[in-house]
C-alpha cells in the first residue's frame, strides 16, 4: 500500500513504479506488476532495471512480445554482469520457443 501511495504522490519517479512492481511480483500479481514496470519504462526509458523486470513479469503473463522488447532494450542499456547474462539467456530461450511455436502452428 505504501509503494502505491508513493507512486501516486510522485508520479514522475520511475523507481517508485519499480518498487510497486517488485511488491506486486512478491504478491504474485503479475499483470499489475507488468503495468507498474511499464509505467516506470514510460517515465524513464533508459531505466535498465525496469526493462529487465518488465521482461520477467511479462513472460509470466504470457506476453511474449512485450518480454522480447523489454529484454532487447535491457540488453542495449545494461552493463555487463549476471543480470545481463540472465536476460540474454531468457531472450535466447524465448526466441527459440517462438520459432518452435511458429513451426508447429504453420504445419
Amino acid at each position: 500500500k505504501l509503494a502505491a501511495r508513493l507512486e501516486v504522490s510522485y508520479p514522475e519517479r520511475a523507481e517508485l513504479s519499480v518498487l510497486a512492481g517488485r511488491t506486486l511480483l512478491a504478491q504474485n500479481r503479475m499483470r499489475a506488476a507488468t503495468e507498474s514496470f511499464s509505467r516506470a519504462v514510460g517515465i524513464d526509458p533508459l531505466y535498465a532495471d525496469a526493462h529487465y523486470l518488465l521482461g520477467f513479469a511479462a513472460i509470466r503473463t504470457g506476453d511474449l512480445e512485450r518480454a522480447t522488447k523489454a529484454w532487447e532494450t535491457y540488453l542495449r542499456l545494461a552493463p555487463n554482469g549476471e543480470r545481463r547474462q540472465l536476460a540474454s539467456q531468457a531472450l535466447a530461450a524465448l526466441r527459440a520457443l517462438s520459432q518452435i511455436v511458429t513451426r508447429a502452428t504453420t504445419n
